[in-house]
């Protein structure tokens, strides 16, 4: 989940930690939009969140994975709270 002060948009990408190539997918959730392409999940509306809950699923090989997540908010700062 992502949760913290009221922020406009969210990108969260999965990838192996060892080989940086992405992994897994994430599922469709209310008001998201999946990228399948690229192990990707990103917002689906613009009015502020303060919190996002995303379900990715880990490939069946058992890679080691790290997500990355730039959180903007509407004061241009970094929200911290991926969970």
């Amino acid at each position: 989940s992502i949760t913290g002060p009221a922020f406009k948009g969210y990108f969260v990408q999965a990838r192996d930690k060892r080989t940086d190539k992405w992994v897994g997918h994430f599922e469709e959730s209310k008001n998201s939009k999946v990228y399948p392409e690229c192990s990707a999940i990103t917002h689906g509306t613009v009015p502020p969140k303060t919190e996002v809950y995303l379900t990715w699923v880990a490939p069946k090989d058992g890679q080691t994975e790290r997500f990355i997540s730039p959180v903007p908010s509407w004061s241009a700062t970094t929200s911290t709270g991926l969970t």
